[in-house]
């Protein structure tokens, strides 16, 4: 099928925004992200062309204290993700408590910005999305936007988790 006859993808239907989801992506990965990209951020977010959701794996349990299994969770999901590049970025942490060498109790949690108002229905198609709690954040309260700002930055607070690894979805 050439390109001439595919449907524009559904996102890219919607009116207009005036953040640049591009521009934060080249903020955020090439300056300090405490005193440059997060003040760019808040000055340049627009809340009515884009959301922000808290994504929790359900099955924490199950990832035992190997690091690089949780990382390959993370990997496969991103890569299955492919067709949301353009609309979403994310920071996605594994986080747990270093115990002897070993992670104990690891959590994957992670901050998602998407276009427009819903989850997307690439993400929702996405084999492994029910395995995950997703929670829309309403950034004008003073505390998502602390957890925000934490799980960008990879530090803070982080639900009183200790940071173990991060992968950023660009």
């Amino acid at each position: 099928m050439s390109n001439q006859n595919r449907a524009p993808h559904p996102l890219s239907l919607l009116p207009p925004s005036n953040f640049n989801l591009a521009e934060w992506k080249i903020k955020y990965m090439n300056e300090d992200v405490r005193t440059v990209a997060l003040p760019w951020f808040w000055q340049n977010f627009d809340a009515e062309g884009y959301c922000v959701y808290f994504a929790s794996y359900l099955y924490c349990d199950e990832l035992g204290t190997v690091v690089y299994k949780t990382q390959g969770l993370i990997n496969g999901m991103f890569q299955r993700l492919e067709s949301l590049r353009k609309w979403a970025f994310a920071s996605v942490l594994i986080t747990g408590d270093k115990i002897d060498g070993d992670v104990e109790n690891q959590e994957l949690t992670g901050i998602w910005i998407f276009r427009g108002q819903e989850l997307p229905q690439d993400l929702k198609d996405y084999d492994d999305y029910i395995n995950f709690n997703w929670h829309h954040l309403d950034i004008r309260d003073p505390l998502n936007r602390t957890l925000i700002e934490d799980y960008l930055a990879w530090d803070g607070d982080l639900g009183g988790r200790k940071f173990i690894q991060g992968q950023i979805y660009k």
